[in-house]
């Protein structure tokens, strides 16, 4: 089923038949608008591999929508575009289907949304398709609808072996059909409003400074003012490899944490390391500790440096240094110890039990792996039951147990049939659970794709701050650092989180693929100096239509035209920090 996913995201759009744009009818979802020239029903595709994948007639007059398999490949499906000229929140497309001899795969609803030049989400029943011989019935999907969708596919999908049916398909929009909704131009692209976002930047803008430790902290005081009421302050990054975002990053911290009573920095890393690196920060030296218990792209003297400072003076102040990601290798040693504490024996039972199936777990090839997953989550949540019940419960255990529970939750969905939490999902609760049980004041080092407000792409960019806005509203304040040009270090791995081995080599590369027409380029001719913006400030003096513009985007690795993003820049920062020419973050040096 993982294939079925891959070519229908890889799909060319489908060819769009014009429709009259007013009328109850205005798009053919029943398909009954039947064109004999081409036989197909009008604004109706075939999308996969299945050559019989058109409208066809039934018995009573009917037109209906059929898919039959073939030797052609793995799947097939009849698809319907629809310009998206709406706004909502949610989307929704229900439709009926008759399946008959359905194997090997499944029937179902397929619902794709694409933004300006790419596919930002996809619904395609694979989780609860249909199979075997059925009647007609009545099925829907949905999705949250984005700000940047620019077309709507809708449409029904066959896997595998067998013939199905498909009529009456119905969208709505927040519960209102897409048929009789206005249409408005929901958006703009940047390069027709450049000049007025240039005019307005330019009067909004304030100045960085990065010449030294106390220029740089007088030039933050503006900023400091804004966000020292609020709850969680999230600062990011448009590269993991970029000098200036740490000391930044560092500058802006340090002053919260000195004079507005903020607690807890968050990185973007394995929760478990950042434990154990924490409570080692007094005893090891530093270099051991971050080559151990960081990942690759943090081995640098900026990150030492902040470190350093934490050690020195930032814990004497009560800070506490937290991670937010998936806990996979030294979560269990770290709960075994604090089971090891009680004094009940049945705990010492469960404990017991608990950590054999860990050992299970690590013993087993990827295989068996998500069965063994799924046991260490049932047996997670059997011990939390037994504290809370019998008041054991502690505050550590609890954010332990919080924590591993998370990491392991998806094992038990996928065994269960459920759809899985994207990993951008569990840090935003992660980064809840502190919020809610400390009541602490909360600064989170992430990158822009995990902060922003808006979602942009389904599960992968935006959906933590999103989730963070949509809980804590104007106390989660998001911070955007953004680079024209300059140098960065990446690292070659893609899967960083495959094992334990933070061993990955600091590369440097300079940014090439930066576009002509750009959000950057156009801070860029604002100032050739570093400034920030409060986009609450620029949307007051645009129009109420979005403006989406090219934004670079760029992780772990090396850069891609792929990371350059259509987005509404100020749509998913309450803040916009731009450092025109940035350099690459420093290596760390051996003792």
């Amino acid at each position: 089923m993982k294939s079925i996913c891959f070519f229908v995201m890889m799909l060319l759009c489908a060819s769009y038949s014009s429709i009259a744009q007013s009328g109850i009818n205005k798009f053919n979802l029943n398909f009954d608008k039947y064109n004999e020239e081409t036989k197909n029903a009008e604004g109706w595709a075939k999308w996969g591999f299945y050559e019989f994948s058109k409208a066809v007639k039934l018995d009573n007059e009917n037109y209906v929508g059929k898919v039959v398999s073939d030797k052609g490949g793995d799947f097939g499906c009849v698809i319907y575009k629809i310009p998206s000229f709406y706004k909502g929140d949610s989307i929704q497309l229900s439709g009926k289907i008759k399946t008959e001899k359905v194997k090997k795969g499944y029937a179902g609803l397929i619902m794709r949304i694409d933004g300006l030049n790419q596919m930002i989400q996809l619904e395609n029943s694979h989780k609860k398709g249909i199979e075997g011989t059925t009647d007609w019935q009545e099925y829907s999907i949905s999705l949250p609808f984005m700000n940047n969708a620019k077309n709507i596919f809708v449409g029904g999908i066959l896997q595998g072996k067998g013939t199905a049916w498909f009529d009456d398909f119905k969208v709505t929009i927040d519960g209102q059909n897409i048929q009789v909704m206005d249409e408005i131009e929901q958006f703009q692209q940047l390069e027709n409003v450049e000049p007025e976002l240039v005019t307005i930047f330019d009067n909004y803008k304030m100045n960085l400074t990065f010449e030294d430790d106390f220029s740089q902290g007088a030039s933050l005081i503006p900023l400091i003012n804004i966000v020292e009421n609020k709850r969680i302050v999230s600062i990011g990054e448009d590269t993991h490899g970029t000098a200036e975002f740490y000391k930044f990053r560092a500058a802006l911290t340090k002053a919260l944490i000195k004079n507005k009573g903020f607690k807890t920095i968050i990185l973007e890393s394995p929760f478990d390391d950042i434990e154990v690196l924490s409570k080692n920060l007094k005893s090891t030296p530093m270099n051991e500790l971050i080559h151990s218990y960081l990942l690759s792209i943090y081995h640098t003297q900026e990150m030492k440096e902040f470190l350093d400072w934490l050690k020195f003076e930032g814990i004497a102040m009560g800070v506490k240094f937290k991670g937010c990601d998936d806990s996979y290798w030294l979560i269990h040693d770290l709960i075994g110890s604090e089971l090891a504490l009680q004094s009940d024996i049945e705990i010492a039972r469960r404990s017991k039990e608990y950590l054999s199936i860990v050992e299970k777990y690590y013993g087993e090839n990827d295989r068996n792996r998500f069965k063994i997953g799924s046991g260490v989550y049932q047996s997670l949540l059997s011990i939390d039951k037994y504290l809370y019940e019998n008041g054991l419960q502690t505050a550590r255990l609890n954010e332990l147990i919080h924590n591993a529970k998370n990491s392991f939750l998806n094992y038990w969905l996928i065994e269960n049939g459920k759809p899985i939490k994207s990993r951008d999902e569990i840090m935003a609760e992660r980064v809840t659970f502190l919020a809610e049980n400390n009541n602490e004041k909360i600064i989170v080092w992430a990158h822009n794709a995990h902060i922003s407000n808006d979602v942009i792409i389904d599960n992968e960019i935006g959906l933590m701050g999103n989730q963070l806005k949509e809980k804590f509203g104007k106390d989660y304040y998001s911070i955007g650092l953004c680079s024209l040009e300059g140098s960065y270090t990446y690292i070659e791995n893609n899967f960083i989180y495959d094992d334990h081995d933070y061993s990955d080599k600091l590369l440097k590369e300079v940014i090439t693929f930066q576009p002509d027409t750009s959000w950057e380029q156009v801070f860029n001719k604002i100032s050739a100096s570093p400034f920030f913006i409060e986009s609450f400030d620029i949307n007051k003096g645009l129009p109420g239509k979005e403006v989406f513009g090219k934004l670079k985007l760029l992780g772990y690795t090396k850069e891609t035209k792929n990371d350059y993003y259509d987005a509404s820049l100020l749509s998913m920062f309450d803040a916009v920090v731009f450092i025109p020419h940035t350099s690459a973050t420093t290596p760390l040096l051996e003792d």
